[in-house]
C-alpha cells in the first residue's frame, strides 16, 4: 500500500498530488519522503494484514542494542547509519568489535585476579600445613623418644633394686638350686640395666658415667658371684672376705643408682628443653601464619579493589543503575539519562547511543505516522461524504423495494387467507352438519339415562323396604330371645347382628337412592342442554355456508391484486440490485481508507509508549 516517495519538500501533504485521482475517482495521496506515496486503493480492498503489520517496541529496541554481536542496528532513512550502529558524524563511538574485545579483556583481567587470590589462599594453604606437620613431627619426637628413653632410665633404677635382690638372695640361699637363681636374677638384672643404658640418650658425660658406674658394678657383681659360689651353705662358714665384697657391691650399686638418677635427671632436662623449642616453633609458626593470612588478605582487598574498579570503568557507574536505566528504556521512557559523565566506551556510553537512535527513530515514525494519518484522513472524509449519499439513496430504493415487497406479501397472504377461510368455513359447516347428528344422538342417549335412573330408583326403594321389615324381624326375634333367658342368648346375639346388617343395608340403599336423584336431575337438565345444542348447530350450519360464498369472491380479488404488485417488485428489485452495486463499490474504497487509518493509528500508538525529551517531542 505504501511505496517510496523520491520527492523532496516539507514534511506535510502536497498540495498538487492531494486531489490526483485516477479513472475510479479514488483519489490518490502523497507524503513527505519519510513517509512515502499512496497507491490507488482498489475497489476490493486486499486484507491490510498482508501489507502493514504492528510495530512492537521490543522490536525496535532489539534493532539498536550495538553491544549484541548478532545484531545489526538499522536506521531511519533520514538518519543514515553504519553497521555498527552509530551515526557518520559520531567519529569517537567504539565499535561492537571494539566493545566485544574490551569486555573479552575484562573478563581476562577478572579471571586474573580471581586465580591470583585463589592462588593467595592455596599459598595460605600450603604453609599452614607444611608448618603443622613439623609442628607434628616434633610432637611425635617428644612423645616417643624422650617418653621411651625416660621409661628405660625408669626401668634400669628397677633393674637395681632387683640386683640388690639377687645379691641378697644369693647371701641367703641354703641350696644349689636356689643358688642358681640368685645367679641368673643377678645376670638377668646386669644385662636388663645395660639395655635400658644403652637406649637412654641424655647428657654424654652422665651417660659415661653411668656406663663406667655399670661396668664397675658388674666387676664387683661377679666377683662376689664367683666367691658366693665357693662357699658352703652354712652362714658361720662363709669367709671373712664375703663381707668385704658385699659392702664393695653395695658401694658400687649405690653408685650405680646415683648415675642412673643423674642420668634421668639429664633427661628430663633434655625433655624440657625440647619441649620449650617446640613451643617456640609453635609460637613462630603461628605468627607466620598470621603475618601470611594478613598478607593474603591485602592481597585479596587490592584485587578486589582493583576489579571493582575496572568492573566500574568498563560499565561507566555501579551496574544496579544500568540495570535501571536499561529496564526505563525497555519500559519506552527514552527521556532517562545515564546522569554521570560515563566512557563513550563503557556500557553506560552504549546505552547512551542507542538511546539517542531510538530517539531519532520514534521522532522520524511519529513524523511519518502523522502525515500518513493526515492522508488517510483526507481519503476517509471523501469517501465518506461518497459513502453517506450512496447509502442515502440505496436505503430510499431499499425501502421501496421492502414497502413493494410487504405490500406483495401482504397481498399474497390475504389470498392465501381467504382461501384457507374459504376451506375452514367448508369444514365448519360440515362439522356443524356431523355436531347436529351428534347432539340427536346425545339427547337420545339421555332420555334412556333418565329411564334408566328412575328405573334403579325404584329398585333401591323395593330394597329400603325389605331393609325396614328385616329390621323389625329381627328386633322381635330379640324380645323373643330375651324372653327364653339363657336358652335365648345366644340366638339374641344373632338378631342383634342381623338387625345391625339392615341397619347398614337401609342407610346405603338411602346413600344409593340420593345419589340416583341427583344423576336423574342432571341427567333431564344434559337433555334439555343437547336439544338447545342441536338447534344451535343447526344455524351455524347455515351462516357457515354463507359464509363460505362470501370467501370465494374475496379469493379471486387477492388474486389479482397480487399479480400486478408481483410486476411492480419486481422492476424495484432490479433498481436496488443496481444501487446496492454501487454501494458495495463506495464501501470498499472507504473500508480501503479505514484500514490505512487503523494502521496508522496502530503506529501511532506504538511509537507513543515511547517518552522523549521535551524538545523532541
Amino acid at each position: 500500500m505504501l511505496r517510496r516517495c523520491g520527492d523532496g519538500g516539507n514534511g506535510g501533504i502536497n498540495p498538487s498530488r492531494s486531489r490526483a485521482g485516477s479513472s475510479s475517482g479514488v483519489p490518490v495521496m502523497a507524503t513527505s519522503q519519510s513517509v512515502g506515496r499512496l497507491a490507488p486503493i482498489a475497489t476490493t480492498p486486499p486484507p491490510m494484514s498482508a501489507h502493514l503489520s504492528p510495530v512492537k517496541p521490543q522490536s525496535l529496541l532489539r534493532r539498536f542494542m550495538p553491544w549484541q554481536a548478532s545484531t545489526t542496528l538499522r536506521s531511519p532513512a533520514s538518519h543514515p547509519a553504519d553497521r555498527n550502529g552509530t551515526r557518520s558524524d559520531d567519529k569517537t563511538a567504539p565499535r561492537p568489535r571494539a566493545v566485544l574485545g574490551r569486555s573479552r579483556r575484562l573478563g581476562v583481567r577478572v579471571g586474573i585476579g580471581m586465580l591470583f587470590v585463589c592462588l593467595c589462599q592455596l599459598g595460605f594453604g600450603l604453609a599452614a600445613l607444611s608448618h603443622m606437620r613439623a609442628l607434628e613431627a616434633d610432637n611425635q619426637r617428644l612423645y616417643r623418644e624422650d617418653l621411651q628413653q625416660a621409661a628405660a632410665a625408669e626401668r634400669a633404677g628397677g633393674d637395681v633394686a632387683r640386683l640388690r635382690n639377687g645379691k641378697l638372695a644369693l647371701f641367703v640361699a641354703s641350696s644349689g638350686p636356689e643358688r642358681d637363681a640368685a645367679r641368673q636374677l643377678i645376670a638377668a638384672s646386669v644385662d636388663s640395666i645395660a639395655h635400658a643404658l644403652a637406649k637412654a640418650n641424655g647428657d654424654p658425660a652422665v651417660a659415661r658415667r653411668a656406663q663406667q658406674s655399670l661396668t664397675q658394678a658388674r666387676r664387683q657383681v661377679d666377683e662376689f658371684v664367683a666367691l658366693m659360689v665357693k662357699q658352703s651353705f652354712d652362714p658361720v662358714m662363709f669367709d671373712s672376705a664375703v663381707s668385704v665384697n658385699g659392702h664393695f657391691v653395695d658401694t658400687a650399686l649405690d653408685g650405680l643408682g646415683e648415675a642412673i638418677a643423674a642420668l634421668r635427671r639429664s633427661q628430663d632436662a633434655a625433655t624440657e628443653a625440647r619441649a620449650a623449642r617446640a613451643a617456640t616453633v609453635r609460637a613462630r609458626t603461628l605468627g607466620a601464619l598470621a603475618l601470611l593470612f594478613a598478607a593474603t588478605l591485602c592481597a585479596s582487598l587490592l584485587v578486589w579493589f582493583y576489579v571493582g574498579r575496572t568492573l566500574r570503568r568498563e560499565l561507566g557507574g555501579e551496574p544496579r543503575e544500568a540495570a535501571q536505566l536499561a529496564a526505563r528504556i525497555a519500559g519506552g521512557d527514552l527521556a532517562a539519562s545515564t546522569g554521570s559523565r560515563a566512557d563513550s566506551a563503557s556500557v553506560f556510553g552504549a546505552i547512551a547511543r542507542m538511546r539517542e537512535s531510538l530517539v531519532h527513530l520514534v521522532a522520524d515514525v511519529r513524523t511519518g505516522a502523522d502525515s500518513i494519518a493526515l492522508a488517510s484522513r483526507q481519503i476517509a472524509d471523501d469517501n465518506e461524504a461518497l459513502a453517506t449519499r450512496t447509502r442515502a439513496q440505496a436505503a430510499s430504493i431499499a425501502e421501496t423495494a421492502a414497502n413493494a415487497s410487504r405490500l406483495s406479501g401482504a397481498v399474497e397472504h390475504n389470498a392465501a387467507h381467504a382461501r384457507q377461510a374459504s376451506e375452514l368455513a367448508r369444514e365448519a359447516a360440515a362439522v356443524c352438519d356431523s355436531g347436529a347428528r351428534q347432539t340427536e344422538a346425545v339427547v337420545a342417549t339421555m332420555r334412556r339415562l333418565a329411564n334408566e335412573s328412575r328405573r334403579m330408583g325404584e329398585i333401591v326403594a323395593v330394597i329400603d323396604g325389605i331393609a325396614f321389615q328385616t329390621n323389625l324381624l329381627a328386633l322381635n326375634a330379640a324380645v323373643e330371645a330375651a324372653r327364653a333367658g339363657t336358652q335365648g342368648r345366644g340366638f339374641a346375639v344373632v338378631a342383634g347382628e342381623v338387625r345391625e346388617l339392615a341397619r347398614r343395608s337401609a342407610e346405603a340403599a338411602r346413600d344409593v337412592k340420593a345419589r340416583i336423584d341427583g344423576s336423574l336431575a342432571g341427567v333431564q337438565t344434559s337433555e334439555r342442554a343437547a336439544e338447545a345444542a342441536g338447534t344451535t348447530m343447526a344455524d351455524a350450519r347455515a351462516a357457515s355456508e354463507r359464509v363460505a360464498a362470501l370467501l370465494a369472491e374475496i379469493e379471486q380479488a387477492s388474486e389479482s391484486q397480487r399479480v400486478g404488485i408481483a410486476r411492480i417488485d419486481q422492476a424495484v428489485g432490479d433498481i436496488d440490485a443496481i444501487t446496492r452495486d454501487n454501494a458495495a463499490r463506495v464501501l470498499a474504497a472507504h473500508a480501503a481508507s479505514d484500514a490505512l487509518a487503523e494502521r496508522t493509528r496502530a503506529l501511532q500508538q506504538a511509537v507513543s509508549v515511547f517518552r522523549l525529551e521535551r524538545h523532541a517531542t
